[in-house]
């Protein structure tokens, strides 16, 4: 038969800058990237870093993100 998956809780994450997530994908290290409407940030499963500073990323919004071997 179907068997259907019961979450206890869930913990909101504080992406400091943004409010709206437009896309979310997991790496192969585990990682969790979030694009939103200011940019790419990641979550190791304890913090949120923006990588909006970084020399060639714009914190304008992420509609969709893919994994293609060690590249995001």
């Amino acid at each position: 038969g179907y068997s259907q998956k019961q979450y206890t809780y869930f913990n909101n994450l504080n992406l400091n800058g943004a409010s709206t997530v437009c896309s979310v994908i997991q790496d192969k290290s585990g990682f969790i990237w979030i694009g939103t409407e200011n940019g790419l940030y990641s979550y190791d499963g304890y913090h949120c870093f923006s990588h909006n500073d970084v020399k060639g990323l714009c914190n304008g919004r992420i509609h969709s993100i893919v994994v293609y071997g060690d590249n995001i």
